[in-house]
């Protein structure tokens, strides 16, 4: 709910050094009606990784705005093709070469095909 998500990021930038950098990833656009479930015993629907909103690059920069962090990157990737692509190197290590040459992958492993997933590159502060 939006009250753990406000506790989340302030937690996150108390945490954080001043201009210090957090890194987020979150579903792009994602169609929460397809991941509505039902259940039997409780009678309930509800999503089955408990997700409430879909983001944008557009929504989630202006929410990170609003919670105090200046966005520094946020673009669409496509996560389970990096671990396909490169079985046995770590995520962190990946996404820190990712970073350095964000646009030119992007371009190599998204192509055309929608990037499911939206990383968000933030820095304590706006401005």
């Amino acid at each position: 709910d939006d009250a753990a998500l406000d506790q989340l990021l302030q937690n996150v930038q108390q945490l954080l050094a001043p201009g210090g950098l957090a890194l987020f990833t979150t579903p792009h656009e994602e169609n929460l009606a397809d991941g509505m479930v039902f259940c039997p015993q409780c009678r309930q629907v509800f999503h089955r990784r408990q997700h409430i909103r879909s983001w944008s690059r557009d929504s989630l920069a202006e929410f990170m705005a609003r919670q105090g962090f200046s966005p520094v990157f946020i673009d669409g990737l496509d996560l389970e093709a990096i671990v396909v692509r490169r079985a046995g190197e770590s995520l962190g290590h990946y996404l820190r070469r990712w970073l350095r040459g964000r646009m030119r992958l992007l371009r190599y492993w998204g192509g055309r095909r929608r990037r499911p997933h939206l990383v968000c590159l933030v820095r304590q502060g706006t401005g």
